[in-house]
């Protein structure tokens, strides 16, 4: 079910909040940080959220925001700066193409891990971007027409540059097909995909001597510089997750501590022994009520542990979490 708030349209499904679209003309505009009151685990800006908007020039986004979709706020023409929160774990495909007044965004302490298709294609006004240490992937066409690109920061992490999503796709339904796995091949689109750097003629790699980024740029003719790398986030990374992957032997633990900096929990359903959730205090996502885990108003419980063998709620709980 979509809702609206203000001049917003969003969706709460699964405890992922998403905001689908603006409906108003403002220029600078800050996405709400939570409407209503409502209990989120995620907040992701939806597919098309903003796309071809006309107005906004500005945009800050929550600081719990996690995913940005495809198309988010591909051809906004008058959009020049976005404000990312180092939460964001993913942008999509496409996700600020044809942004031509964009010249400042930072991503630097942001945790995603691949540039994606064509998601800063056209940014002709973009002149510097350093890429955070957690990035792996960039793929093609990802700054394909930004002309206006002088500096890019690639960290050594990056160990694929120019990768082709659809030609892999291709790939592997060949095989497939060979295997008898289809009955007959499905359709693609025609054509070539242009060069991830293609028509970025002022275009200086930054990386170390010994990153692939380094050789991919010597193989294109790419002018190069070298650069040490980020020696430190200017924010520490958060451990903004915690869920039984993270426990060494969950199947003995007895208790678990959520510290300040964790937003998500995920399933502890293989912890037969847990018996107590502790929150840290400075916890802003959540509180702990005699080692049950609920949300920091207590109006939603969250989990509660596999060893517990009886718990009262307290008053003003709404409502109990599915699986918890």
């Amino acid at each position: 079910m979509v809702y609206t708030f203000d001049d917003w349209k969003y969706k709460l499904h699964n405890d992922i909040l998403t905001w689908l679209e603006y409906l108003g003309k403002e220029k600078r505009v800050a996405i709400p940080v939570n409407p209503k009151g409502l209990f989120f685990m995620e907040v992701h800006i939806g597919e098309n959220a903003f796309k071809s908007n006309r107005h906004i020039t500005e945009v800050v986004l929550p600081d719990d925001t996690n995913v940005i979709g495809s198309f988010a706020f591909a051809e906004c023409e008058l959009l020049e700066r976005v404000e990312i929160p180092s939460s964001v774990e993913l942008i999509g495909e496409y996700a600020f193409r044809g942004c031509r007044a964009l010249v400042e965004i930072d991503l630097q302490n942001t945790s995603i891990k691949e540039i994606n298709v064509q998601t800063f294609m056209n940014c002709s006004s973009l002149k510097s971007l350093v890429l955070p240490d957690t990035l792996r992937v960039i793929n093609k066409s990802a700054f394909s027409g930004c002309e206006a690109l002088e500096r890019l920061f690639i960290p050594n992490s990056v160990y694929m540059l120019d990768r082709d999503p659809l030609k892999i796709e291709r790939e592997n339904e060949t095989r497939l097909y060979g295997c008898g796995m289809y009955d007959r091949p499905r359709s693609h689109r025609s054509g070539s995909t242009p060069l991830t750097f293609e028509n970025c003629p002022n275009l200086t790699i930054h990386t170390p001597r010994d990153s692939k980024a380094w050789v991919f740029a010597q193989e294109h003719g790419i002018k190069l510089e070298h650069w040490d790398g980020p020696q430190t986030r200017a924010t520490p990374l958060p451990a903004a997750k915690i869920s039984e992957r993270d426990i060494a032997d969950p199947k003995t633990i007895t208790g678990v501590f959520i510290p300040e900096s964790v937003t998500r929990i995920g399933s502890f359903s293989s912890c037969g022994l847990l018996a107590d959730i502790s929150v840290d205090e400075s916890n802003v996502k959540f509180s702990s009520v005699d080692g049950v885990l609920y949300s920091k108003d207590k109006t939603v419980l969250i989990r509660c542990p596999r060893g517990k063998t009886g718990h009262a709620m307290p008053e003003g709980t709404k409502r109990i979490k599915e699986a918890a």
